[in-house]
């Protein structure tokens, strides 16, 4: 589900941990229905909450309707970070390799698609990576252990996080 809201809170900048908004629902689209192909548009003033079907907050995202006022309260719930100062954050998927330890049973995902990837070295340097997939003749995807050959044997990386794959699997950056 991905629920699009107008944020309504005075001088808004951005969503800040420990801080809450104010927003009204604007709609609430139920992903495998969505007739723009899960492409909902996210407007100025304008966040989006989502949750797969597996997810605890499923339910409370699915049950919104449309105009109803909601306070979004951002929280850190990891008390070995102090997440309010960061301005920037990623969000990902799996981790493949930290500190050169390779995640246990990682390798037994042989599934091929497109992957979004991102390695650090030991000397802090960063490498991104992106693979297309699913398109015969042209590219297939990697695998978990593919994309840790290339990443650790050739790029040596030390840490190795899948942002995420399938048709959405993009980088984009601005060079100076």
């Amino acid at each position: 589900v991905e629920v699009v809201l107008d944020v309504e809170t005075a001088g808004y900048q951005g969503v800040k941990i420990g801080e809450s908004l104010t927003a009204k629902v604007v709609s609430v689209n139920q992903v495998q229905a969505n007739p723009n192909k899960n492409t909902t548009a996210i407007g100025r003033g304008q966040i989006v909450l989502s949750a797969n079907s597996a997810s605890s907050q499923y339910a409370a995202l699915s049950g919104l309707s449309q105009g109803q006022e909601v306070t979004v309260s951002v929280q850190n719930n990891n008390s070995d970070v102090d997440w309010s100062e960061a301005e920037q954050a990623l969000g990902i998927f799996h981790v493949l390799v930290k500190n050169g330890v390779e995640t246990a049973g990682v390798r037994d995902n042989t599934e091929v698609h497109p992957r979004t990837v991102f390695g650090t070295k030991a000397d802090g340097s960063v490498v991104l990576f992106q693979c297309d997939g699913r398109q015969s003749g042209y590219a297939s995807g990697m695998t978990f252990a593919e994309i840790i050959d290339y990443m650790v044997g050739v790029k040596g990386c030390v840490n190795v996080f899948n942002f995420d794959g399938g048709g959405s699997s993009t980088i984009t950056a601005t060079l100076p």
